[in-house]
């Protein structure tokens, strides 16, 4: 660092209150530094930003929490993110992490999903309490300043509708499927296939795969949705509705007619048995021959 026409060394830990990885950044910079050592003859200087920037941090610390509390909104800068969350700038030199699950209302496999270093973001304060070394915890939220998804229902999730989706879980009952941000809905293992049993989700659907669902029921108020691949089609979802109004004896020549385990045949196969007259007397016909 170049004072007054005097070379004096910076340590690569006191540049900054943040781990530095590349010093070369500060090139050129104009910075204030407050003289660690100093001989009277000037051919040793050392100097530390970090030890400003630390006496600043604890008056704004100060400030913050003498002006904030849980739950207030406040406004901040992203300034790094890691798996487990971003970090936010919300007054000089202080932060707070907003924790993956925190970020948005839907699941995130990484914070880059949602956010980018540098965007400004409004965060509602979740907790501040003492950390180590007279430091503030400050846990925040970025999806909590927004409504729930839940409680303004986009206008095509409707019952009924067919919406495409991403498969989030898979479970031993079935599977989950994000419709929108925040918003998913059980495709149970029954609603997976209209031609065979299925055993595994992991026998139709693959996580993160895109898929169409056809809403089946919505409970707005218990935040859960019924949702069927099998119905997605409107032809299957007229088939499916066909076979579970006719009586039982049609519903097993339908199953035999359609090739259930095997191939699907045509319309023709799939409806053989379903109503009478021609149908009938073919299979009469059939069996005297």
């Amino acid at each position: 660092v170049s004072i007054m026409g005097k070379t004096a060394f910076c340590p690569m830990s006191q540049i900054d209150s943040r781990r530095v990885v590349d010093p070369t950044v500060y090139i050129g910079q104009k910075l204030e530094f407050q003289i660690t050592q100093f001989d009277r003859k000037g051919r040793n200087i050392v100097v530390s930003r970090r030890k400003l920037l630390d006496e600043q941090k604890e008056a704004h610390m100060a400030a913050f929490t003498e002006d904030h509390k849980v739950g207030d909104t406040v406004k901040g800068t992203v300034t790094r993110m890691e798996p487990f969350g971003a970090f936010v700038e919300i007054a000089p030199g202080l932060e707070g992490l907003v924790h993956i699950s925190q970020i948005a209302w839907g699941r995130l496999g990484h914070p880059s999903e949602a956010l980018r270093i540098g965007q400004s973001v409004e965060a509602k304060i979740l907790k501040i309490e003492p950390g180590v070394n007279g430091r503030l915890n400050i846990s925040l939220s970025t999806k909590e300043s927004t409504p729930a998804p839940w409680e303004n229902l986009p206008a095509n999730l409707k019952e009924g509708s067919v919406v495409e989706g991403r498969v989030t879980r898979l479970m031993k009952f079935g599977a989950f499927v994000e419709v929108a941000p925040g918003i998913e809905g059980l495709v149970p293992l029954g609603e997976m296939s209209l031609t065979k049993r299925v055993t595994r989700a992991e026998e139709i659907v693959k996580q993160d795969e895109k898929v169409k669902v056809r809403i089946k029921e919505i409970r707005a108020d218990e935040q859960k949705m019924l949702l069927s691949i099998k119905d997605a089609d409107e032809d299957a979802e007229y088939i499916s509705n066909t076979v579970k109004a006719a009586p039982s004896g049609a519903r097993g020549a339908t199953a035999a007619g359609s090739g259930l385990g095997g191939g699907m045949g045509t319309l023709g196969d799939q409806f053989k048995g379903l109503f009478g007259g021609d149908a009938g007397g073919s299979q009469s016909q059939n069996k005297k021959k």
